[in-house]
């Protein structure tokens, strides 16, 4: 399932002006997480490589970096 403030943003709310960097998705069956992540692994191998993976008994981290094509509007010394 899909959650989280975007989601909000996007189904529910005009207008559309949030938008995060992250998709937050929660299983609605429980069920062994590893083909779930096998998959999603697969779905995104065209961003590369370049990924940390963080499993926990209750949470898993999938995250990947690459750099946009188009440069950033807002800058931030924050980003890492």
């Amino acid at each position: 399932a899909f959650r989280g403030g975007t989601a909000l943003h996007k189904l529910y709310l005009t207008p559309r002006i949030r938008y995060s960097e992250d998709i937050d998705l929660v299983q609605i069956n429980l069920e062994p997480i590893n083909p779930i992540l096998k998959c999603i692994r697969e779905t995104l191998s065209f961003l590369g490589t370049k990924r940390t993976v963080k499993q926990h008994i209750h949470n898993n981290t999938v995250i990947y970096r690459f750099d946009t094509e188009i440069p950033p509007i807002i800058k931030s010394s924050s980003i890492s």
